[in-house]
């Protein structure tokens, strides 16, 4: 009984729809003041504020993939990567998830994910890939010669130490 009234007191106090991420690796499902936000959290991993970025916003599924070795792809202490299809699978067919991660991406300054096609880190053959949009609810083999973009994410148990 005293473990369900602190749950539901944690929920009542809840602000976030997902737990954040904020600067010094600190987890909140509310607001921290003084504490830049990093990410949502979302089924144990990190989801980037805003598109990847470096000289393009668009990529090919090649380069999509070298960023797993680049210090470019990193949030504080964690790896990042594309995300495999399975992960996304789980927000592309959920649109309550979809406009919920959206509205709290543009709440804590970052970009919507609503209306591109991403890369994930999933081959489909030798020659397609899988991206994934909103729009759709499922993903789709694309070519590797198709430009993309990218929203980083990391596993949270897989860390640079």
């Amino acid at each position: 009984m005293e473990k369900e009234r602190k749950i539901s007191e944690r929920k009542s106090q809840q602000e976030f729809p997902f737990e954040v991420m904020h600067e010094g690796l600190v987890r909140s499902w509310v607001p921290l003041e003084g504490k830049k936000p990093l990410g949502i959290i979302f089924d144990d991993t990190l989801i980037a504020l805003k598109d990847f970025f470096v000289f393009n916003s668009t990529f090919l599924w090649d380069e999509a993939n070298w960023l797993q070795d680049c210090s470019y792809a990193r949030v504080e202490i964690y790896a990042c990567t594309a995300g495999e299809i399975s992960f996304w699978k789980k927000l592309i067919c959920n649109p309550q998830k979809q406009k919920a991660l959206d509205d709290l991406l543009v709440q804590l300054g970052g970009e919507p994910i609503a209306g591109k096609w991403y890369w994930s880190t999933s081959p489909y053959d030798v020659d397609k890939a899988f991206a994934w949009n909103f729009a759709d609810n499922y993903p789709k083999p694309l070519s590797k010669h198709d430009k993309c973009s990218i929203r980083l994410v990391a596993k949270l148990d897989c860390r640079f130490d």
